[in-house]
């Protein structure tokens, strides 16, 4: 039995580390969290054989692509609610349930261990916004949602937060070959073949909706988020780099938006090429926030398109190598203290 004495605390030092036995002890008060969060939006005598079919369907869906994916979950988010309890805490309780029990398997199957600290410190953080979120978060889990599917794939590990970022194991599309120009072709075609040796797997990228200050980017964020994504790159040598497709890295984005040339900056610093893609379809929210950006495009002095990023495992593990001040664990260890410390004063889960 832990007392509070044994809990895990940490002073603000980033030098400090945080070892795999202060993680188990996070591990095992997030569970703690997770199971209570499960007993109070369920019922209390309805048993548990529907909870592991649900599962076994929500993990097979998951399998499935893309465009599939709510069709076959609509079905059991029915089953959930008709399990959950009667009083419901907000109207996405169904979704957090499926999510948490997802996620409850997910960590006694022991696949959250194979992953480096750094990273098992945001999973834990975005997994108690899962058993309280704030308020201005609850409509990210709202059923039919991008944000909700991001969360069924946080859920069974297949998209993984790693701060301003996350990522899934994937690869390039094969389609990014025809949206490349004549002269960026060659260039290319060397770098996906001599340095990245194909197309996949990889870590491909998203901005992570669920991250803090989710209203805004920030260069040291983003510079953390390659660093945890290359720690967990090491402990998987098939995978080949990092890729992503995205109007954020568009090579001419420097030029009309100079503050988000950092983008690109970081990527090939640390020996990644930026290609020129396929234009920006009107949905990908380039111009959001931005009247120079759309000024720039009315003018006709700017085509927004989508920049397709290699960044190849060697050249970004040496880029991780380098970086000598962006782990910051012990400051995000103190910050999931304190979130625990909260939520267990509060009594919405029991102590260990």
């Amino acid at each position: 039995m832990e007392t509070p004495s044994d809990r895990v605390s940490l002073d603000r030092d980033v030098s400090r580390r945080v070892d795999v036995n202060e993680l188990a002890r996070f591990r095992e008060r997030v569970q703690l969290m997770i199971d209570s969060a499960i007993a109070r939006l369920s019922a209390t005598d309805d048993g548990a054989s529907w909870k592991e079919e649900v599962l076994t369907e929500f993990v097979s869906a998951m399998r499935m692509p893309h465009p599939v994916r709510p069709s076959r979950i609509a079905p059991l988010l029915a089953t959930v609610d008709a399990h959950r309890a009667t009083e419901s805490e907000t109207d996405v309780d169904a979704e957090r349930l499926l999510l948490l029990l997802a996620t409850q398997r997910s960590i006694r199957l022991h696949a959250v261990q194979r992953l480096p600290a750094s990273v098992q410190l945001q999973l834990m953080s975005y997994w108690l916004m899962v058993v309280a979120p704030p308020k201005r978060t609850a409509e990210l889990f709202r059923r039919g949602s991008n944000t909700f599917e991001s969360a069924c794939e946080t859920a069974v590990l297949e998209r993984v937060p790693a701060g301003q970022l996350s990522w899934v194991r994937s690869g390039l599309p094969r389609r990014s070959v025809l949206d490349l120009s004549l002269a960026n072709t060659l260039p290319f075609i060397s770098t996906l073949l001599l340095d990245m040796r194909g197309f996949g797997p990889a870590c491909y990228t998203h901005a992570n909706t669920f991250r803090r200050n989710r209203f805004i980017m920030l260069e040291i964020e983003a510079r953390r988020s390659y660093w945890r994504i290359a720690q967990a790159m090491r402990d998987e040598p098939d995978i080949k780099g990092l890729v992503t497709v995205s109007w954020y890295h568009d090579p001419d984005l420097p030029r009309v938006s100079p503050h988000l040339s950092w983008m690109n900056a970081i990527v090939q610093e640390g020996g990644g090429r930026i290609f020129s893609g396929a234009i920006a379809d009107n949905q990908s929210g380039t111009f959001e926030n931005s009247s120079a950006r759309q000024a720039a495009a009315v003018r006709g002095d700017y085509q927004p398109r989508e920049g397709i990023v290699l960044w190849p495992r060697n050249a970004m593990l040496a880029w991780a190598d380098r970086q000598t001040d962006l782990d910051d664990d012990a400051i995000v260890a103190q910050r999931l203290t304190e979130s625990l410390d909260a939520l267990e004063s509060t009594g919405e889960s029991p102590r260990p």
